[in-house]
């Protein structure tokens, strides 16, 4: 019940739609754009998976906002082409029916 009041609320309504609204996508769409991204490093000379240090160095942690951010920036493209296929206008929520005893 108390997040059912919560979730009432016009901001926590939306931010909950947009979280709904993205989860699945991300999930499925994650690795290709892991994929793709480390494509693009390497064929940039950015990733060479033989080359990891066996610590990590100042390098290796200034580097991992990268191994966030760039497989985001390549999925974000594939869930606005392939996931808006499936997007629903949203419809205004009715009250359950109610069952007669007739």
């Amino acid at each position: 019940p108390t997040m059912e009041r919560i979730l009432v609320r016009p901001r926590w309504r939306a931010t909950n739609e947009t979280i709904n609204r993205f989860a699945l996508p991300l999930f499925l769409f994650h690795s290709t754009g892991m994929a793709l991204s480390l494509f693009v490093f390497y064929m940039l000379g950015w990733y060479h998976p033989d080359r990891r240090p066996a610590n990590p160095t100042l390098q290796w942690w200034l580097t991992r906002p990268l191994a966030l951010v760039g497989p985001l920036l390549f999925t974000l493209p594939i869930i606005y082409l392939f996931g808006r296929r499936w997007v629903r206008a949203p419809h205004a929520a009715q009250p359950p029916a109610r069952i007669s005893a007739d």
